[in-house]
C-alpha cells in the first residue's frame, strides 16, 4: 500500500449508510447466508479501487464484508460472476472475495511498455480505453477526518453484527402484525362496552326519573292521607266521649226503663178486674 493514506469515502455517505443499514442489514444477512455460490468464469488482471471499498463473501451488496480496502489499492480480479457486475478478487493480505465492478478500473500498464494479459477483465459498466493514465498519487487526508471516519465504519461494522445476531425481522414483523389484530379487537371490545355503559347509563337516568315522579306521586298521597286523618280526628274524638259516657246512660236508661215498667204494671193492675196478681 502507499505510505500516504489515500482520500476516503466522504462523510456525508457513510451518514447516509448509516441511516438506510438498520432496515436491510438483518435481512442482508439471511439472504447472504442462503445465497448458492456463484458461478465464476476464471479471469487474470490487475485492477485498482476508485474509492474505499468493502470486499464481501458473495457477490451481494448483502453479503457479508471480510475486508475494507482503501481507494487506489491494487487488486487481483481472478474470474467474473456470470450474468451479475461483480469480479472475483484476491486482496493485497491474500483474502479471496467479491467487489462490484463499478468499483475497480483497470490498473495502469507496468513501465517498460508491457501490455495487459489478454483475458484481462473488463469493468462492466465503463469500457476500458486502450491507454489507461496513470493512476495519481491520492491527496493526504485528513487525520482528525480519518479518525472519525474509522470511529464510524467501526460503529456500522458492530451495527452489522448486531442486526445479523437478531433473530429473523419477519418474524417480528408478523408479531407485530398479531399484536396489531390483537388491539383491534380489544379496541372494538372496549367501544362495544363503551356502548353498554352508555346504554346502562341512559337506564339508570330514566328509571331515577319515574322514581322521582312515583316519589312525588307518594307524597301526594300522604298528604291526602293527612288531611282525611285531620278531618276525621274531631269525630274520633266524639266517639271517644261517647264511649265514657255510655255506661253511666245505659245504666240511667235501665233504671228508667224499669220504673216505667213497674208504673204502668200498677196503672193497668188496677184496672183489670182480677186485679194485678195475675200480671
Amino acid at each position: 500500500m502507499n505510505s500516504n493514506r489515500p482520500a476516503r469515502r466522504p462523510l456525508p455517505l457513510a451518514a447516509l449508510a448509516l441511516v438506510v443499514l438498520a432496515s436491510p442489514l438483518a435481512a442482508g444477512a439471511q439472504t447472504a447466508r442462503d445465497t448458492p455460490p456463484a458461478q465464476v468464469t476464471p479471469l487474470d488482471g490487475d485492477f485498482v479501487a476508485t474509492t474505499r471499498i468493502n470486499v464481501r463473501e458473495q457477490p451481494s451488496s448483502r453479503a457479508p464484508r471480510i475486508e475494507l480496502v482503501d481507494g487506489g489499492s491494487r487488486l487481483r480480479v481472478t474470474g467474473k460472476v456470470a450474468d451479475a457486475p461483480w469480479y472475483s478478487v484476491v486482496t493485497q493480505s491474500g483474502r479471496n472475495g467479491f467487489v462490484s465492478a463499478d468499483l475497480l478500473r483497470a490498473a495502469a500498464p507496468a513501465t517498460g511498455g508491457a501490455s495487459s494479459p489478454a483475458n484481462a477483465p473488463v469493468p462492466v459498466s465503463t469500457p476500458v480505453p486502450a491507454a489507461a493514465p496513470p493512476v495519481p498519487a491520492p491527496a493526504p487526508a485528513d487525520p482528525a477526518l480519518l479518525e472519525r471516519l474509522d470511529k464510524l465504519q467501526a460503529r456500522l461494522d458492530e451495527i452489522e453484527r448486531k442486526l445479523a445476531a437478531m433473530p429473523d425481522l419477519q418474524a417480528l414483523v408478523d408479531r407485530g402484525a398479531g399484536d396489531a389484530s390483537r388491539m383491534e379487537t380489544l379496541n372494538s371490545t372496549m367501544d362495544l362496552a363503551k356502548g353498554m355503559m352508555e346504554t346502562l347509563s341512559a337506564l339508570q337516568e330514566q328509571a331515577s326519573t319515574r322514581l322521582n315522579e312515583q316519589r312525588e306521586e307518594f307524597g301526594k298521597f300522604s298528604d291526602r292521607l293527612k288531611s282525611v286523618e285531620d278531618d276525621m280526628q274531631p269525630t274520633v274524638e266524639w266517639i271517644k266521649q261517647w264511649k265514657d259516657k255510655a255506661p253511666p246512660l245505659a245504666d240511667e236508661a235501665k233504671g228508667w226503663f224499669a220504673t216505667a215498667t213497674g208504673t204502668v204494671s200498677g196503672w193497668i193492675g188496677s184496672w183489670i178486674p182480677w186485679g194485678a196478681g195475675a200480671l
